[in-house]
């Protein structure tokens, strides 16, 4: 790629991108730069660049400082100098002044091959004068060069050539801009459990609490699948949407969010990508990839939906601790009355809304009164046929002592005795609180 300088102007070229671009140009092959900082020397029978000039890492440091002074006016992060991205742009610089030694005329070649070591947003500017301090003033207040100052350019490098002749000292001085660190082939250094998808679970579940949601869970067959995808979106550098995919993935409400930035911006940014999942009070799982390049760069994938991998139907609804603990009871009592018919008519107990609305409001007084007793009104709704069972204690407990109690016992084992009310509580002490009233007509 060529620019043309004019007499006394000064060239100043941007690129600024969001994905690799490949333009043809000089390349250099991977490993054959200097790590050393050092100008080479380039000769014919009348100009050459001056090697280990003494001035040339004050100047590069001085151009370096001046662009971290005024990015930090505006507080903006500072620059970092990239080993490679020195070593590139100094190739490039080298390059500009071959190209015009052998040709000896006012255009420039200037070598793009950077971008194949950038894989976020990048920028170059290049500059041919005499000396460097009217360069700085020139890229700075140009469009192109303002360009450079924002948060999601972090690293760079800068080149710098002289070529001397008779009459003239030129400067060659290139200065290459990236997001993430300049590398020489992507790699995938962590992924798996980590602390970033921890800090976004936990902060998943705290909005969800705030806006009385029931919790997402994390599910690991999901999480694994965003994984893949992370890891993949990693080294192609770039997410893709598997929209279609996922479809096969999740039967129900959810989707999938991509996100990625540098380590310290990415939990924020995945949180606000996921805002509307968040809130919809379907999801009930998700699962989180994480995949942390070698240049800085971190991808997330979020996976939501409401239905657990591979499910057409929702997950039978949990039983509360009530529910648990009333066909506890229930069942050792079915099982006792099945085991005392003997061949002949089973009859299992039948549950009535209304015992057991009756019962529960005994349970919940006598946890009021911290007192054991049966209700005086227990035939409520039973009219002349029916008994009650009051006990408190643990789950076993409280069977063995209705077992024992044989009147109680020949009672419930009596088939006559057909509907149940059960009524369940938490004593003060933490134990249970049983009343049952039984009845030999419907309620």
């Amino acid at each position: 790629m060529k620019f043309f300088n004019k007499f006394s102007a000064l060239i100043a070229f941007i690129s600024m991108k969001c994905a690799i671009c490949r333009d043809s140009g000089l390349r250099q092959p991977r490993g054959s730069s200097d790590t050393n900082d050092i100008e080479k020397s380039v000769q014919d029978s009348s100009t050459e660049i001056i090697e280990k000039d003494l001035g040339f890492g004050g100047i590069r440091l001085g151009l370096f400082n001046k662009w971290n002074e005024k990015r930090s006016e505006i507080n903006i992060q500072n620059l970092m100098l990239s080993t490679l991205a020195n070593q590139l742009a100094q190739n490039m610089a080298q390059n500009m002044a071959q190209a015009q030694n052998i040709a000896d005329t006012d255009e420039v070649e200037v070598d793009l091959s950077y971008r194949d070591y950038c894989h976020g947003p990048e920028a170059a500017l290049v500059a041919k004068y005499y000396s460097i301090e009217p360069i700085f003033e020139e890229w700075f207040k140009s469009e192109n060069g303002t360009s450079t100052m924002v948060d999601n350019i972090r690293f760079t490098g800068i080149g710098i050539a002289r070529k001397s002749t008779s009459s003239s000292n030129m400067l060659y001085v290139v200065q290459i801009f990236c997001g993430f660190e300049f590398v020489n082939n992507l790699e995938v250094i962590s992924t798996g459990t980590h602390a970033i998808r921890s800090s976004i679970l936990a902060k998943t579940e705290e909005e969800r609490h705030n806006m009385g949601l029931d919790e997402i869970q994390n599910s690991i067959p999901f999480q694994r699948l965003a994984q893949t995808w992370a890891t993949d979106a990693a080294l192609n550098n770039g997410s893709v949407s598997h929209h279609t995919l996922y479809r096969g993935k999740c039967y129900g409400a959810g989707g999938e969010v991509n996100t990625s930035g540098i380590y310290s911006d990415i939990q924020s940014l995945a949180e606000d990508a996921s805002d509307t999942y968040i809130a919809n009070g379907n999801i009930v799982y998700m699962g989180i990839g994480i995949a942390v390049r070698n240049d800085g760069c971190v991808f997330v994938v979020q996976l939501f939906c409401s239905l657990r991998k591979g499910r057409k139907k929702p997950d039978p609804v949990p039983l509360t601790w009530t529910e648990e603990t009333t066909n506890f009871f229930i069942e050792k009592e079915n099982d006792r009355r099945k085991k005392v018919a003997r061949g002949s008519s089973y009859v299992a107990l039948m549950t009535s809304s209304k015992t057991t609305a009756y019962a529960q409001e005994w349970a919940d007084k006598l946890v009021d009164s911290d007192t054991i007793s049966e209700d005086p009104q227990r035939k409520k709704g039973c009219l002349s046929h029916s008994f009650q069972i009051v006990a408190k204690g643990s789950q076993s407990e409280i069977w063995i002592g209705i077992f024992r109690n044989k009147k109680k016992l020949n009672m419930l084992q009596n088939h006559k005795y057909k509907y149940v009310g059960t009524g369940i509580a938490r004593a003060n002490d933490g134990q249970i609180i049983l009343v049952q009233n039984f009845c030999f007509w419907r309620p």
